[in-house]
């Protein structure tokens, strides 16, 4: 059994459905299909959210966005008496009663509740035209298998749980292909979580790991994994290939390409992972797998913008301890705030983070009766992986480093342009 994951991109307009059918056609054996939700719905569904919680008149425009956009898509791909547009009606139905009733959860829990049908409308497009083309399917509400705990927005797979309830849900002998949500999944008691942003490539990792899959793709726009992302970077290079050890490197310094809690469940049982174009199925990609020994690799450079440095010192001119530590930490997990570098002295402790601003007034908040709170905004973060001096030089041009980390194998360098 293979696992293919498609992300947003893939599924974005009707012709990219479409355009599913012959990659999925190639596969003979068992295929699991776990796909995301369509182009930028996450966020035009976070934006709903938003409006709909904080009692925006705009709550109702929001959802008209949203359904408007998925129904065009419908109209395109079926007829107009198919029982597709009663499915996909069905689940907006769904979506505008849980609206009515939002306030009355706290705002984490709210979010997993409404974005997660982001993966519901897709996978029901994608099913039903499938089917309607011939190629049959059966689709998987997976919150019905991918159990996880309570922690809203970020949750925690429960492996033994979800491993037998695979077992009941997923039916091959009915039909060979299964496809399925990315992202979500549902505590024991049937609320839905959903496994933090870019999640998807990880639920895909976590089924393959179940499944005993041969191998897993990831169906991207671009060729495979570079050396930098080409929007960012000039004459990049294709890696055809690269260890575990490496991936998971890059994705947790931040590379985009593949989420930093992917790679972890396909090691484990040395599962390779293609990462290949949907724009050009047939061409090699990348493949990610055991590779024993240090690879040689040219510098990978990683650009994560719209960052902030947060620096912190106690009130009391008191050094920076443990106990300080531990408490600044405390109000970072409480919030959500992801720590992409941290940095401490005598007196004080600095992070570099996404600039969130509803996340960051949240922690000021929190911090600022016991701590002073400055900023630096307007940054980027700069990791180069096997880098040179030269390389260094080069990206340092017309930039001041704010902060710097470096070891044998990787720098990071918080910077701002001059």
């Amino acid at each position: 059994m293979k696992v293919f994951k498609f992300g947003g991109a893939s599924i974005k307009n009707e012709s990219a459905i479409r355009n599913l059918l012959p990659i999925l056609a190639k596969e003979e054996g068992k295929l699991l299909v776990v796909i995301s939700a369509l182009g930028k719905t996450t966020n035009a569904l976070e934006d709903l959210l938003y409006a709909a919680y904080y009692q925006s008149d705009r709550s109702e425009e929001k959802f008209l966005q949203v359904h408007e956009s998925h129904t065009q898509i419908a109209q395109s791909l079926f007829q107009a008496d198919s029982i597709a547009f009663q499915k996909l009606q069905s689940l907006f139905d769904d979506l505008r009663l849980d609206l009515q009733d939002i306030t009355t959860v706290d705002y984490a829990e709210a979010y997993d509740r409404i974005v997660a049908y982001g993966e519901l409308f897709s996978t029901c497009l994608v099913s039903e035209w499938l089917n309607a083309a011939g190629f049959e399917n059966s689709r998987v509400d997976i919150r019905q298998v991918l159990k996880t705990d309570g922690w809203h927005r970020n949750a925690r797979i429960d492996w033994d749980a979800t491993a037998v309830l695979l077992k009941e849900n997923f039916d091959f002998a009915k039909h060979r292909v299964i496809i399925t949500q990315g992202f979500i999944g549902s505590t024991p008691d049937g609320k839905t979580t959903t496994l933090g942003r870019e999640g998807s490539d990880y639920s895909a990792a976590a089924l393959s790991y179940l499944c005993d899959a041969e191998d897993m793709t990831v169906w991207k726009d671009v060729a495979g994994i570079f050396t930098a992302d080409p929007a960012e970077m000039p004459d990049v290079q294709l890696l055809d290939e690269l260890s575990y050890f490496e991936a998971i490197e890059l994705s947790f310094f931040g590379a985009k390409i593949i989420h930093p809690k992917t790679i972890k469940p396909l090691q484990n049982k040395r599962i390779p992972l293609y990462v290949k174009s949907f724009l050009n199925p047939d061409a090699p990609g990348t493949i990610i797998h055991e590779i024993e020994g240090r690879m040689q690799l040219p510098p990978i450079y990683i650009f994560k913008k719209n960052q902030i440095l947060i620096s912190i010192s106690p009130k009391d001119f008191s050094f920076i301890t443990e106990d300080h530590l531990s408490n600044i930490f405390h109000i970072f997990a409480s919030i959500g705030l992801k720590i992409n570098v941290s940095e401490n002295s005598a007196l004080s402790f600095s992070v570099c983070a996404d600039h969130d601003t509803r996340v960051i007034n949240q922690v000021v908040e929190l911090l600022k009766p016991a701590y002073h709170v400055k900023f630096n905004e307007n940054l980027e973060l700069l990791t180069i992986r096997h880098y040179t001096e030269e390389a260094v030089s080069r990206q340092l041009m017309g930039r001041e480093v704010v902060l710097e980390q470096r070891n044998r194998a990787t720098i990071r360098m918080v910077v701002k342009e001059l």
